[in-house]
């Protein structure tokens, strides 16, 4: 049974704040009137490319990403569907750049004034760093594209633990790393923080494990194998995240929690009591929270790093921050 749920996100708990200096090469002493007229900082008079995407989105850009997949552990794969959503930025584009890493893409469609047709498309060389680029030839009037394909067991942004590597040692468990550049491992995206998109979303799981999203959830929602998201605020696709696995869900307080295995639930809720006060002090300085709840996941101790903050569902690691109390793990 599939349930969609309300609105919940994510709580920057640490903000840095930049000191302003002297200006670089400046000399000492009192200012000429052209160096007291002149900007601290010029303003670049075109906005940089970034070099580690393929994407065109100077021309398209995609707004907003619908996902429909299978997790299927047995081949440590994404099967499905992705639809996206654009916006023209440039009336007279005809292709859509796309960046891709080791993905199997079946088929690609466009959608021209509410009728879907078959798209030619070409997936570029294979770059070590950037992956390869997806170029779809676009109809006139395409507002969106749907990509059926999946993923490969070697994804670098998703991460396959067999049961023996958790706490439980019972079933096997996915989670997703997809900073810098491999959210596009595991989806076609415009994988560059250029590009803000909303999402919504479509989880298969074997019905004995849950599956969370850095997206609205429901942390009261049945196991059933069929899970629904939706993440209205525009993210990059870096911040995409999930994770897959027997986990339960602590409360802290009416819209802060805690995912995690059975064994460290409730010594996790306890680490991260003090998670409300934070929220607290963060509002006190920049104004009320806006977005939800704000959920955190522990994963499994085979998880090699102290922490990810991403949107709505930032991950940590207990064992290691229990071990090192000095250091945040960046919730």
């Amino acid at each position: 049974m599939s349930h969609r749920v309300a609105a919940v996100s994510i709580l920057a708990l640490s903000f840095a704040l930049a000191a302003c200096s002297q200006e670089p090469g400046a000399a000492s002493g009192s200012a000429t009137p052209e160096q007291a007229a002149a900007p601290v900082y010029a303003a670049p008079t075109e906005q940089p490319v970034d070099p580690f995407t393929y994407a065109n989105y100077r021309q398209i850009r995609v707004r907003h990403v619908d996902l429909d997949l299978d997790v299927l552990f047995d081949e440590k794969v994404l099967d499905g569907v992705a639809v996206l959503d654009l916006v023209y930025v440039d009336s007279a584009a005809t292709v859509l750049v796309l960046d891709a890493n080791d993905l199997d893409i079946k088929s690609v469609e466009a959608n021209a004034d509410g009728a879907w047709s078959a798209a030619p498309y070409t997936l570029g060389a294979d770059d070590p760093i950037k992956g390869s680029a997806l170029e779809i030839e676009l109809p006139d009037s395409a507002k969106q594209v749907r990509i059926t394909y999946r993923t490969s067991p070697e994804a670098e942004g998703l991460q396959w633990l067999a049961p023996e590597q958790t706490a439980g040692k019972a079933h096997p468990f996915l989670f997703s790393q997809f900073q810098p550049l491999y959210a596009r491992t595991m989806a076609p995206l415009q994988d560059t923080p250029a590009v803000r998109i909303t999402y919504s979303a479509k989880l298969r799981t074997p019905p004995e494990l849950i599956a969370v999203m850095s997206a609205a959830q429901d942390p009261d929602g049945v196991r059933d194998g069929d899970y629904s998201f939706d993440m209205p605020q525009p993210i990059p696709a870096y911040l995409l995240a999930l994770a897959v696995g027997d986990f339960g869900f602590k409360a802290i307080n009416d819209h802060i929690g805690v995912y995690a295995e059975d064994y460290i639930l409730d010594a996790s809720a306890a680490e991260f009591e003090d998670t409300p006060k934070m929220e607290q002090a963060i509002n006190d300085l920049y104004g009320p929270y806006k977005w939800g709840r704000y959920d955190m996941i522990v994963l499994p101790p085979s998880f090699p790093r102290h922490g990810e903050p991403t949107a709505v569902l930032p991950d940590a690691d207990a064992h290691r921050r229990r071990q090192e109390p000095h250091q945040c793990c960046r919730p």
